[in-house]
């Protein structure tokens, strides 16, 4: 008994650790007695480990105010963000993506490298990252003696994120990658591994903390194909509490095309970026469609889908569908009635607090409104919104999930 009594002590110390710290994160500066009565913990355990916090350089006493009530002057406990580091990176089809920051998220260095020369080899692809990290990052004066604490991975697929494995990356990876061994093995640091969706969705709740937390989150990205996460709770840092929701997998056309799922007519077969390519690819002329026709007259059919997903080529789409253009119009509206169908079936099954949409589409107005005009005729759009943090989160992310495994793990402070 006493050995397991020990282990429970030693969980509830990490558990009040991370509470404290995630809770001083989110308040930016706050006094020792807020913390108690907030975490219904008592003064003299608040006060026992924010002195050790401060003992160990993670939290500083950092301003004074007078209270109100009595004249008194507090004292404000403070996460020292610039002292520490994390690491985020962002695999996909065609790069990897590293964000490295502080723990404020403030940005020390970025970069993006083309994975196409790798051909989807996991060991070349990883040992490309590390490589990176440690020749611009480890090797630099990008840290100037911040201390790493943790590096968060997000990739596409299934993930494992319990044990950090990626078990179907959908052509990132041939099969699994132990993307978490690899890494602590050659930083020696806590490494997280997560769905890309999962780390974006994360990374919306986490930036808007206090927003967020009266109930379940519901996260849709659309580009180039689409993806879902939703967390249930209001414990947004955790980023273990985020899972997968497979929106882009429901059917909206029956008998519509093949998709790899297995199905006919998913939502991802419509929308999808590469299939919208070769819809309109197929009805291109100089009469009909004149931007679209001048963008990719001298573009190859097998070349189509093959530049980054082809967020470039949509990016045409848009411009056209922006000018008014009749055919663009036809395809962009079979898009939104589809999207506007599985979402609706998603709020109706789900139930969230709150559905965010991100992703390159809305950052086009016309589009966007659209959207939002044909979820307006059911009866619970007044749920929808569009993320504050648009078109930011891909590489965040993984930082914010980093951010999130020290505080889990109680502060922490790797050897």
């Amino acid at each position: 008994m006493a050995g397991k009594d020990g282990i429970n002590m030693l969980d509830v110390k990490i558990r009040n650790r991370c509470s404290i710290l995630e809770l001083i994160y989110q308040s930016r500066q706050i006094p020792r007695k807020d913390i108690a009565k907030a975490l219904g913990l008592t003064p003299a355990a608040i006060t026992l480990i924010t002195n050790d916090l401060i003992k160990e350089g993670i939290l500083v006493e950092k301003a004074k105010k007078e209270s109100q009530a009595r004249g008194r002057r507090e004292v404000l406990l403070e996460i020292q963000a610039e002292k520490f580091s994390v690491i985020g990176v962002n695999i996909t089809r065609h790069h990897y993506e590293i964000l490295c920051t502080d723990l404020s998220t403030k940005e020390l260095y970025h970069k993006r490298v083309s994975t196409i020369e790798f051909h989807s080899d996991a060991n070349l692809i990883m040992d490309a990252i590390a490589k990176t990290i440690e020749k611009d990052i480890l090797s630099s004066s990008v840290l100037k003696k911040k201390k790493l604490l943790s590096i968060g991975i997000s990739t596409l697929g299934i993930v494992q994120t319990e044990l950090g494995i990626s078990l179907n990356s959908y052509g990132v990876f041939h099969g699994k990658a132990a993307l978490k061994d690899f890494f602590e093995n050659r930083f020696s640091v806590p490494v997280i591994v997560t769905n890309n969706i999962c780390a974006d969705a994360h990374a919306e709740a986490f930036l808007k903390k206090t927003s967020v937390q009266s109930g379940s989150l519901l996260f849709i990205k659309y580009g180039p194909g689409i993806g879902s996460a939703m967390i249930r709770t209001s414990d947004y840092f955790n980023i273990y509490d985020y899972k997968a929701v497979q929106i882009g997998h429901t059917i909206t056309e029956p008998f519509g095309k093949p998709c790899i799922c297995g199905n006919s007519g998913c939502l991802e077969t419509v929308v999808s970026y590469p299939n919208v390519i070769s819809e309109l690819y197929n009805m291109i002329s100089p009469e009909a469609t004149p931007e679209l026709y001048e963008a990719w007259k001298h573009v190859p059919f097998n070349q189509m889908t093959l530049r980054d997903s082809g967020e470039d080529l949509m990016e045409h789409v848009f411009t056209s569908y922006d000018k008014g253009n009749v055919v663009v119009g036809q395809e962009i509206r079979r898009i939104l009635s589809n999207m506007a169908v599985a979402i609706e079936n998603a709020i109706t099954l789900l139930n969230p607090q709150r559905v965010i949409l991100y992703g390159g589409a809305f950052q086009h107005r016309r589009f966007r409104d659209a959207l939002l005009s044909q979820l307006s005729v059911f009866t619970r759009s007044q749920k929808v919104g569009i993320s504050e943090f648009n078109m930011k989160l891909d590489a965040l992310g993984p930082v914010t999930a980093a951010i999130s495994l020290f505080f889990l793990n109680g502060g922490r402070i790797p050897d």
